[in-house]
C-alpha cells in the first residue's frame, strides 16, 4: 500500500537507524520500491537517524557504508537525529534545493491576483 503514497513523489526520504544493521540493510529495498513506483526523477534522500545513539561501539553502521550505498543509488545521505534535530533542517533544504524549478511551476494550479479596491457589500450589519 505504501507504493500508491510514492505515484507523485517529487522527493522520498528513506530512514534507517545508525544503530540497527538490519534497518540500514532494508534501505535498498525501499530505494528500489521509490524507483518503481514514483515518477522517474524523483530525488531521494538518505537519512542514517539515531547519530545521537550512534557513538562509539554503539554505531552499526559505518558512515562510508552509507555513503557508498547514497552514491551507488544516486541518492543525497545524510546523518540525523529525530531526538536532538541535528540534521533534520539541513537534509530537508538539501533535499528541496534539487528539486527544478520548472517542476514546482508545472504544480503550480492557479495565480493568486491581489486588488486593493474596495469591496461593496449589500450586507448591513
Amino acid at each position: 500500500m505504501a507504493d500508491m503514497y510514492f505515484r507523485q513523489a517529487q522527493i522520498g526520504i528513506v530512514v534507517f537507524s545508525l544503530v540497527d544493521v538490519s534497518s540500514f540493510q532494508a534501505t535498498r529495498t525501499w530505494v528500489e520500491r521509490i524507483n518503481k513506483a514514483a515518477p522517474d526523477g524523483t530525488i531521494i534522500g538518505i537519512a542514517g537517524n539515531k547519530l545521537d545513539l550512534a557513538t562509539g561501539s554503539a554505531r552499526a553502521v559505518p558512515r562510508e557504508a552509507a555513503v557508498d550505498f547514497a552514491k551507488s543509488v544516486g541518492a543525497t545521505y545524510l546523518e540525523t537525529s529525530a531526538l536532538t534535530a541535528d540534521g533534520v533542517a539541513e537534509l530537508f533544504k538539501e533535499l528541496a534545493e534539487q528539486v527544478p524549478k520548472s517542476t514546482m511551476a508545472r504544480r503550480r494550479t492557479a495565480d493568486v491576483v491581489l486588488d486593493d479596491s474596495p469591496v461593496e457589500s449589500s450586507c448591513k450589519c
